[in-house]
């Protein structure tokens, strides 16, 4: 599940992958959770997370910045998750597309980006679903500058 914080942009999700991802209310500071469904039971199995393979879920959610200042957004992982990034869909193509887990991203006022979420289990220390069917949590983080 993830939270939105400090400021609050507008996440929205793209019609085509609205079979895995969603909002629901309850979340930190009266913002809804986001939650994505990456199995074959929720995703009606042609959707979830394969086996020993990059998995990829393109413009999986989208950010706007409505405010009237700069925003710099990240991404928070727990610690116990690996194997997952939150690339700039605009940066498909590139080698090294910037990943809101690693790298925070200056998005100006009026603008929009598009989020790609990618799910590697190919190699040891890559994603691991979590124990005892409590779902991983993140913080999406959108600062003022």
């Amino acid at each position: 599940m993830t939270q939105l914080r400090e400021s609050s942009p507008t996440i929205c999700f793209a019609r085509a992958n609205n079979i895995i991802a969603g909002t629901t209310p309850g979340g930190a500071g009266g913002n809804d959770i986001i939650y994505f469904e990456l199995n074959d039971a929720e995703a009606g199995g042609d959707a979830a997370v394969n086996e020993s393979s990059l998995t990829e879920f393109f413009d999986a959610f989208s950010v706007t910045n409505n405010g009237t200042q700069d925003i710099d957004l990240s991404i928070e992982l727990p610690a116990a998750i690996s194997g997952v990034a939150f690339t700039l869909a605009s940066e498909r193509a590139a080698a090294a597309p910037t990943d809101l887990a690693s790298q925070n991203y200056t998005l100006a006022a009026g603008s929009s980006i598009s989020v790609d979420l990618q799910v590697d289990t190919t190699t040891a220390g890559g994603y691991v679903q979590p124990t005892g069917g409590t779902p991983y949590q993140i913080t999406i983080r959108a600062i003022s500058l």
